[in-house]
């Protein structure tokens, strides 16, 4: 990866947050875009305002990010997950999962392109993509789903100016778990999907998007890597 300026959308969450403090460290400039605040933003990372639902708050973001230099990172990493019953499909949920998760990737991921000469698009699906046993999950992911069939398209498309890969997230541990024995029930509920046994840390996704946005990944395009412990394989 040559020096350059990166964009993480959903940059103030915590596997955003994760991933702006990698490439912070890599000796990046970062700028972490969310509708959020900017209270949680690693040190050294600036902070941009950003809908991706909105094509005007997504250029300004845009023009932030390349005020600190030349864009050749982006990583699609916001997304919302709306519990939508089948019932419900033709409701709201249904359509602000597809706007934010789907649409608001391919929005930002086309505006972007068109302005980098060279460099990488990662964008993160979940391993729900290639299932259906997650219960009010279906719009959501179909909704990631359409986020892999986008990082082929996109690698196609732009290619070879751009690479664009995708990282299927799995049960990812965080804080918000919490404890108590129905928290321990829930994540052995989880771990027997899981064959290694564990679930992931954010370090297990960050580092699949540092080597995808990496030169070490130079010859990689239009695929997806599943960092889900092996849930997919079963």
């Amino acid at each position: 990866m040559s020096d350059g300026s990166v964009l993480v959308t959903g940059g103030t969450g915590s596997l955003g947050a994760a991933l702006c403090a990698r490439f912070r460290q890599d000796g990046h400039a970062v700028v972490a875009a969310d509708r959020s605040g900017a209270t949680s933003v690693p040190d050294g990372v600036h902070h941009a305002p950003l809908d991706v639902t909105d094509s005007a708050s997504v250029e300004a973001c845009l023009d932030a990010v390349e005020a600190l230099g030349r864009l050749t990172t982006v990583v699609l990493a916001h997304g919302v997950m709306v519990p939508v019953p089948g019932r419900e499909a033709a409701g709201e949920g249904m359509e602000r999962t597809l706007e934010v998760n789907l649409a608001g990737a391919a929005r930002v991921a086309a505006l972007a392109a068109d302005r980098m000469t060279s460099g990488s698009i990662v964008l993160l699906s979940s391993h729900a993509s290639r299932f259906g046993r997650m219960p009010g999950a279906a719009v959501y992911s179909a909704s990631k789903a359409g986020v892999e069939a986008l990082a082929r398209g996109l690698a196609c498309e732009y290619a070879p100016r751009l690479r664009a890969n995708a990282v299927g997230v799995g049960f990812v541990e965080t804080p918000m778990r919490g404890a108590g024995r129905d928290a321990r029930r829930a994540a052995g509920d989880l771990l027997a999907q899981v064959p290694l046994g564990r679930l992931a840390t954010h370090d297990d996704v960050v580092e699949a998007v540092s080597f995808l946005a990496s030169d070490r990944a130079a010859y990689i395009t239009g695929t997806t890597l599943m960092v889900d412990g092996g849930v997919t394989a079963r």
